[in-house]
């Protein structure tokens, strides 16, 4: 393989999905109208304790431009980043490994990131269950329309409209992500909203593609549809805050765009308080409130535009909840410094 003449690096993480993975490969591979000399597929196994790492293996005697790496289990931000650092293709595409490539795609999306010189490329995707059942059809903002956005317009004005961070539904410029040193988080969840926050604006160009290229496996067991791990979800959306807040306090954005920031540090922030409430802790909901005072951040009500009446009734719902508390927090803040007696 001539790296030099590469377009496409393909960067898959992968943990424990050997369920999954061989599908997966054969749809980046073997059903693609890209000619094999112009791209490669690069396999991450973060240390699987499945057979995960038996399938990637026998997948690279069956690929020429299968190239397969194995490290301990560092996460998923670690595993991207390192499939980043050792990619030479032009562009980059992330695809998750119980997640598969619509066929005969990937020709046409690198001609036409090519063709229109764009830093990046955004494309549909469909959500479906283990069933093969799609699910939650979304109603595109602009479905059937062709178009070119700068970083910032697309982020003030398609963004604003739907959470289109997903890591894996762009084809991204290398040399875009090299000059400004684009990695994500390691350790956190929300982390292609974090890198996606940070990447859309530096974008002097991104266009669009309309029509579905990735197929998106929502399971059970997936860590992105776990309750459970709601604490850690705060903290996430804690490092989130402070990463934006730093980010944009050190850029010359226009106004509108800085609105969107603060718009996007108040919906994250009020995350916080509406988990620490779905777990009735009272010490996360003291430790997030305390957060959001110390640095001032300001709740912005978020577009109900696209979420019909369920989302407003629950929208209002919780903050309702969260007023009150906001209000009874800062009320402590207030006696505590007038009369040093009360606990926050």
């Amino acid at each position: 393989m001539n790296h030099t003449l590469l377009k496409l690096s393909i960067i898959v993480p992968v943990y424990n999905t050997g369920k999954y993975l061989e599908k997966c490969i054969d749809s980046l591979c073997a059903s693609q109208d890209l000619d094999d000399a112009l791209y490669e597929v690069i396999v991450v196994n973060d240390g699987s304790t499945d057979n995960s790492q038996e399938i990637s293996n026998c997948c690279a005697y069956k690929y020429s431009n299968l190239r397969v790496f194995h490290q301990d289990n560092f996460g998923q931000s670690v595993a991207r980043n390192f499939g980043l650092s050792v990619a030479v293709g032009q562009y980059i595409l992330y695809v998750d490994s119980d997640d598969w490539i619509e066929t005969n795609t990937l020709k046409t999306i690198v001609n036409l990131i090519d063709e229109h010189q764009a830093d990046l490329l955004f494309f549909e995707y469909r959500n479906i269950d283990e069933q093969g059942v799609e699910i939650l059809k979304r109603k595109w903002p602009f479905t059937g329309k062709s178009f070119e956005y700068s970083g910032f317009d697309f982020l003030t004005n398609v963004m604003s409209k739907r959470h289109l961070c997903g890591a894996c539904f762009y084809v991204q410029k290398k040399e875009l992500l090299d000059m400004h040193a684009m990695k994500f988080i390691d350790g956190i969840y929300y982390e292609d909203a974090e890198y996606f926050y940070r990447l859309v604006p530096l974008a002097k160009k991104i266009i669009y593609f309309d029509h579905p290229v990735y197929w998106y496996l929502q399971r059970q067991g997936s860590t992105v549809r776990n309750f459970k791990l709601l604490p850690q979800r705060i903290e996430s959306c804690q490092k989130l805050v402070e990463s934006l807040i730093a980010f944009s306090e050190n850029q010359l954005f226009p106004a509108r765009v800085l609105y969107w920031y603060r718009v996007a540090i108040s919906d994250h922030a009020t995350r916080m308080i509406n988990f620490s409430i779905i777990l009735n802790r009272k010490d996360l909901l003291d430790k997030s409130l305390r957060f959001i005072n110390e640095n001032r951040i300001i709740v912005y009500p978020r577009s109900l535009k696209y979420g019909g009446i369920r989302s407003v009734l629950w929208s209002f719902k919780w903050r309702s909840i969260y007023i009150f508390h906001i209000v009874k927090f800062r009320s402590k803040l207030f006696l505590r410094e007038k009369c040093g007696t009360a606990k926050v």
